[in-house]
């Protein structure tokens, strides 16, 4: 989507987690997940293997943008609203 670097797993997992991502096309950063939403994406999965193909196969920017807007995460609010992800 917006950062052709290619990141290792354990990179992929604290941003998701901590550091957060930028989604550049619309310019606004967004915060880490933080654990227990992460958790949620882990535990919800119907098997591994499933949760391997939703990582793999979706930007990273993308997931925490859903995770973030749809859960409704703090400190989300003002950056899902901007780019049209409501509240």
């Amino acid at each position: 989507m917006n950062n052709p670097t290619t990141v290792t797993k354990k990179e992929a997992l604290v941003r998701m987690i901590a550091a957060g991502a930028t989604y550049t096309a619309m310019n606004e950063t967004f915060p880490g997940l933080g654990t227990e939403h992460v958790a949620t994406l882990v535990n919800g999965a119907n098997s591994a293997s499933d949760l391997v193909t939703l990582i793999n196969s979706t930007d990273l920017v993308e997931v925490i943008i859903i995770i973030g807007c749809g859960d409704r995460v703090t400190g989300f609010q003002t950056a899902c609203g901007n780019i049209g992800q409501g509240w």
